[in-house]
């Protein structure tokens, strides 16, 4: 029996066309929304970062050093998530995007209390 034969996956052909729109609109927002956050966190890499976290640095080799811990992200992201999307059962992976978040949270809170 392929899923195709299931009845309870069927949608109507209006039905799905609406559920076809909701998907495109909360995945357009959802992608312009994480681009926008890593265009202002790239180019608060380069104008805050460098100096914050390398001020011993030369100003050009503490750029170069922030943008590198900024690419390592970048590049982490979408690897974390093809391996962990690959091995985790779906209840698994919404759980561990739960605790990811969570732990984020808790951890700028702190950050945020000792300023």
């Amino acid at each position: 029996m392929t899923a195709a034969d299931s009845t309870t996956g069927i949608l109507s052909d209006p039905k799905h066309r609406v559920q076809l729109r909701r998907a495109v609109i909360a995945s357009t927002i959802g992608t312009t929304i994480e681009w926008c956050d890593f265009l202002l966190y790239s180019i608060v890499t380069g104008l805050v970062f460098a100096k914050l976290f390398f001020p011993a640095s030369d100003p050009l080799v503490g750029a170069m050093q922030a943008y590198a811990i900024f690419f390592v992200g970048f590049i982490a992201r979408p690897v974390g998530a093809g391996l962990f999307g690959h091995w985790l059962p779906a209840g698994l992976r919404r759980h561990h995007d739960h605790r990811g978040v969570a732990l984020a949270g808790l951890h700028q809170q702190g950050r945020i209390a000792r300023v």
